[in-house]
Order: C-alpha cells, then sequence, then structure tokens
C-alpha cells in the first residue's frame, strides 16, 4: 500500500522507553518500506501544546500513549483528544506497566492496550492493525453533481441525509448534495463501518459519540434517530464492529 509519511508521537516520561520504541518503530517501518516522522514528547503537557499549535485536528496519524503520566495523564489526554477537539482519526495506542485502566479507556476507541515491557511482535502487530485501518479511511466516495466530479476521503464523511430525491454528504465542516439512492450508497460503503440505521440517514460508525435504544449522537452533537423496524439490527452490528 503507498502512504503519504505517517506521522507518529510517542508520549511517555521514561527516555529509555521512548527511545527502545521509536527504534523499533523505525525498524518495522523501514522493512515496509513506509515513510514516516516520529515526535517523542516526555509530558502530556507537552504533547497537547503541539497538538493545539498544529494543524487541528489531525497533527496525528497514530499516538503512543503512556497513562501514568504526571501532571496530565493519558486518560485526559484521551478525553481531550476525542471530546474536546472531537478528533476520531487519530490512532491511540496507550501503554502501560498495569492492566487495571482497559476498561476505562474504552469510551476513547483505542487502537490497541500494549502492557509493558513490549516486545518487537507486538508493536509489529499495532503497525498491521493501523495498515488495515489506514487502507479503509483512504477510500474515496465519488459522486457527480452537474459537471463536476468530487472525491471525498469516507474517513471525513459523518453521515448522509435523504431528503425527498437528493443525498446530503455532512462532513464536519461542510456539506454536499446530488441525487441519489441512500439505499446504493449503503452497500458500497457498509463494509467501511457505514449503518443505515433509518430510510433517511447512514452513518458512520467511527463518529458514534453516543448509541442509545432509539437515537445515535455523532461526535459534533448531531441526533440522529435510529427506526423502530431497525434497532434490533443495529445493537447487534455496533456489537460485532466493537468486538473486532
Amino acid at each position: 500500500m503507498e502512504y503519504n509519511v505517517i506521522k507518529i508521537a510517542i508520549c511517555d516520561d521514561e527516555p529509555q522507553f521512548c527511545s527502545d520504541l521509536e527504534r523499533t518503530l523505525i525498524k518495522i517501518l523501514d522493512k515496509k518500506c513506509i515513510e514516516y516522522d516520529i515526535d517523542v514528547f516526555y509530558s502530556g503537557v507537552e504533547l497537547c501544546e503541539k497538538i493545539e499549535t498544529g494543524e487541528l485536528p489531525y497533527c496525528y496519524d497514530m499516538l503512543f500513549l503512556d497513562i501514568q503520566l504526571p501532571n496530565m495523564n493519558g486518560v485526559d489526554i484521551g478525553r481531550y483528544i476525542r471530546q474536546q477537539l472531537k478528533n476520531q482519526i487519530v490512532q491511540i495506542v496507550y501503554v502501560s506497566s498495569q492492566r487495571e485502566y482497559a476498561m476505562e479507556l474504552f469510551d476513547f476507541r483505542p487502537l490497541n492496550f500494549l502492557i509493558k515491557p513490549i516486545d518487537e511482535s507486538a508493536i509489529l502487530n499495532v503497525v498491521e492493525q493501523f495498515e488495515e485501518i489506514n487502507e479503509k479511511d483512504n477510500y474515496l466516495f465519488r459522486f457527480k453533481k452537474g459537471r463536476d466530479f468530487y472525491k471525498i476521503p469516507i474517513s471525513k464523511i459523518l453521515y448522509f441525509e435523504r431528503k425527498g430525491r437528493k443525498i446530503y454528504v455532512h462532513l464536519q465542516n461542510e456539506e454536499y448534495d446530488y441525487y441519489d439512492s441512500l439505499e446504493l450508497i449503503y452497500e458500497n460503503l457498509k463494509q467501511y463501518d457505514f449503518l443505515l440505521i433509518h430510510k433517511s440517514y447512514l452513518i458512520n460508525y467511527r463518529f458514534v459519540k453516543i448509541m442509545s435504544y432509539d437515537h445515535v449522537v455523532l461526535v459534533d452533537g448531531t441526533q440522529i434517530p435510529i427506526s423502530q423496524a431497525k434497532r434490533e439490527q443495529i445493537r447487534k452490528e455496533f456489537m460485532k464492529i466493537e468486538g473486532r
């Protein structure tokens, strides 16, 4: 697979661990012929300052994040990234010497949770997980409006909305409309975790913040109903995705 440069951040207050992890990542990425840019931070405050001054909200593609950090711990940073910045794109890999935090991190949807000491095979597995997700994210949704052709990475689409014969494509900061069938869009995108929760709404699972019995809330605060006939099916599909 071809990539642009993968931007990786390592945040841990143990310099030796950071050095070892960076060296292992370089070895793996070089072997895979993947270009990379790795930044190392020794505190959560330092990392957040970098993120705040970077190209928000997509400063990094992958973040190796220690949980037991002084002042601002890994849980706080995960909450800041997912909830305040509303960034569901960066893949967070939590690292810790303890297992007790695993359930607490569930809401932040980490790519993985690694227990120190971490061997090379575990890091290789994480890189391969990232490759698989990145392949999906790079899929381009294509449509035509008038004489213009559009290509949008599916990783930027929150949801599709049908109003009459028109389809509205909702991104975080922009919107497009054109004529199409929502069912046909679903058939093309269901393999990428898009869910048809209502006859008028097709949502991107990745941007769901809250799932309730009869509705979902997306990361931007949009509340979308789940049709009564689909509630049981959608619940099962959510559980299947969460269990992967």
